[in-house]
C-alpha cells in the first residue's frame, strides 16, 4: 500500500513532461501593492484534511515547498517564521480525463487521416494551486494554478520545478 501512495505522489508532481504541456494561469488583486513584500512563510495546517490521501504525502509536501522556496529565493524573497509579509498555501489534486480522437490513423509526415475510427483513452490530470495571502489583511492577493496530464516519467522532481518556475514567472505582478 505504501508503494501505491508513493507512486501516486510521484504521478501528482509529474505534470506533463516538460513545461510546454503545463497549462498555467495566474490571478491577483490588481489594486494591491506587492512592493513591500520581502518575506514569506507557509500556512500552518490546523487540522488534517483528507481530500486525497494518496496525493498528500510528506514527500510531495517537501518537493513542492522546496521548488517554491527556490524560485522565491531567486527573486529575492526569504522565508521568515517570525514576521512574514505574506503566507503561502498550496492545494493539489487529480482527476480522470478522457481524450477522444476521430482521426483513425495517419502517416507521421502527413496531416491527412484515413479510417475514421474513434479512439478514446483515459488519463489522470493533476493540478497544483499556489495561494499568496497578505498576513495583515488576511486576504488572498495572488494565485497561480498549473494543470496537465500526469505521467510517470522518472523525472518528477524536474517537472515539478519547471511547473513552479512557470507559475512564479510573473510574480510579483507589476
Amino acid at each position: 500500500m505504501k508503494s501505491v501512495a508513493v507512486l501516486f505522489a510521484l504521478l501528482a508532481i509529474a505534470i506533463l513532461a516538460g513545461c510546454s504541456g503545463i497549462d498555467v494561469t495566474t490571478d491577483f488583486n490588481r489594486e494591491w501593492n506587492f512592493g513591500p513584500y520581502k518575506t514569506y512563510d507557509w500556512v500552518a495546517i490546523k487540522s488534517p484534511t483528507l481530500r486525497d490521501p494518496l496525493l498528500e504525502t510528506s514527500f510531495l509536501d517537501s518537493r513542492i515547498k522546496n521548488a517554491v522556496e527556490r524560485e522565491l529565493g531567486i527573486k529575492g524573497y526569504s522565508k521568515s517564521e517570525e514576521d512574514p509579509d505574506f503566507l503561502i498555501s498550496y492545494h493539489i489534486g487529480s482527476k480522470s480525463q478522457v481524450d477522444v480522437s476521430t482521426c483513425g490513423y495517419h502517416y507521421p509526415a502527413s496531416p491527412h487521416c484515413w479510417g475514421g475510427e474513434i479512439d478514446a483513452y483515459t488519463y489522470s490530470e493533476g493540478s497544483l494551486v499556489l495561494d499568496f495571502i497578505d498576513l495583515k489583511e488576511e486576504e488572498l492577493v495572488w494565485r497561480a494554478s498549473a494543470k496537465g496530464a500526469l505521467y510517470e516519467d522518472g523525472e518528477s522532481g524536474k517537472t515539478l520545478n519547471e511547473a513552479v518556475e512557470k507559475m512564479l514567472k510573473d510574480f510579483p505582478p507589476g
